[in-house]
């Protein structure tokens, strides 16, 4: 950890962990003090990861408190497709049943009366999104 800044959260790049094998220890260097170290990685999926990504347990940034529980996206297409589905009068099953994304939706989000809140959240996280948001 660099004195001057918080290295973790302040580092401009992040090494591409699927060419770690076994995600195990990777070397950093601070861009700062140029201090090096071993940082020790590991990935493990949380199964109710509310607001958190569910392999690292970072938070995310595309998130927005509602009267409800959390809403968030992943990116640009995430939030397309569930504005698709809360903004749609007819819903279609379109198979894999219980194991869409869609099917593991939480229940407010899926109720037709939550459909103008819903949808106006997800128009607040819209306007957080970046050009690098893409897919």
């Amino acid at each position: 950890m660099c004195e001057q800044r918080d290295f973790e959260r302040g580092s401009s790049t992040v090494p591409d962990l699927r060419l770690t094998a076994g995600f195990g220890s990777i070397a950093r260097t601070c861009p700062i003090c140029a201090h090096s170290s071993m940082v020790e990685v590991s990935a493990h999926r949380l199964h109710n990861a509310d607001g958190h990504d569910p392999h690292f347990g970072l938070p995310l940034r595309l998130i927005e408190a509602t009267r409800a529980g959390p809403l968030w996206v992943y990116n640009r297409t995430h939030l397309e497709e569930l504005r698709g589905y809360v903004g749609a009068q007819q819903r279609e099953r379109r198979g894999l049943y219980g194991r869409s994304m869609i099917s593991r939706l939480p229940t407010w989000i899926k109720l037709a009366r939550n459909r103008q809140y819903v949808l106006r959240m997800l128009d607040r996280l819209e306007t957080r999104l970046t050009p690098t948001d893409g897919a």
